[in-house]
């Protein structure tokens, strides 16, 4: 059954839910307990709905789990945030930050990707984006202040919880969709964390629909003046997602190789001698 319901969730392009929903129902009649798994790809389904998230059947299975005594976990959770992302009156941020309480007291691990989500789910709220909740979010994540409650402790570098690209992006995201935009909310951020994130294209997108192409432009230069590092970050790791890294760099005027692709060779795989297999 989990095999089936799983392949319900990852059928395309609409994922099946009606007929996930129904096979949940007949391993109940024919006595078969559902565990964790079979949760979570009914509510993995549900994120996937198109042409939006179907969120009360995710959040309906999510207290059916808690009236069973289903243990939920990280990707419980993860999942069930997505939905609320994909709303379709808007994102319910709500709903979103009330499971991120559920996670902390539960004691499940929250990390980077759960706080992008919900920075990006306050980035989708209508008719404006949650931008206090945005920065609540984020202070938290860099350990600048506890959060509310009891036994939630604040999340950070301590408990190796950092914010990356993604973070950066959809907090400037939020920023430009809020209802004036928050410049120097965004200016402030991203002089922050730039230094550990790195500058890619869509952060620098992003920080150009909050402040301007201009002033964008000019927080770009400052920031790789400043701040080298996250220049040659981003760079080194755009090498290596396209095959090169330690054994070349990416250049216009390098040979073509198999593929056609173009790589530079170092002076080991330059000198190396080409082995030519025989013909028979």
């Amino acid at each position: 059954y989990n095999s089936l319901i799983a392949t319900c969730a990852n059928a395309k392009p609409n994922a099946r839910v009606d007929i996930g929903l129904s096979l949940l129902q007949e391993m109940e009649e024919n006595g078969i307990l559902p565990n964790t798994i079979t949760y979570n790809s009914l509510i993995s389904a549900c994120t996937k709905a198109q042409p939006y998230a179907r969120v009360d059947d995710a959040l309906g299975l999510l207290e059916k789990m808690k009236g069973e005594f289903v243990a939920a976990n990280e990707r419980t959770y993860s999942a069930l945030m997505t939905a609320c992302r994909r709303a379709e009156s808007g994102a319910r941020v709500d709903d979103a930050l009330r499971l991120w309480d559920e996670m902390k007291l539960s004691g499940i691990p929250v990390d980077t990707i759960t706080y992008n989500t919900l920075i990006a789910t306050c980035a989708n709220a209508r008719p404006v984006a949650r931008i206090d909740d945005a920065v609540m979010l984020l202070e938290v994540l860099l350990g600048h202040t506890p959060a509310d409650g009891p036994d939630r402790g604040s999340d950070g570098p301590d408990r190796g919880v950092q914010p990356d690209e993604y973070t950066l992006c959809g907090f400037l995201t939020c920023c430009a969709k809020g209802d004036v935009r928050e410049t120097q909310l965004a200016e402030k951020y991203f002089m922050l964390l730039i230094g550990t994130v790195r500058l890619t294209k869509p952060v620098r997108r992003a920080l150009g629909m909050v402040v301007g192409s201009g002033r964008g432009n000019e927080l770009c230069a400052w920031a790789e003046r400043e701040r080298p590092d996250c220049v040659r970050s981003a760079n080194s790791e755009r090498r290596n997602e396209h095959g090169g890294g330690a054994k070349g760099v990416w250049s216009r005027t390098s040979y073509r190789t198999g593929g056609g692709r173009r790589h530079t060779p170092t002076s080991s795989s330059a000198t190396k001698p080409r082995r030519i297999p025989p013909r028979y």
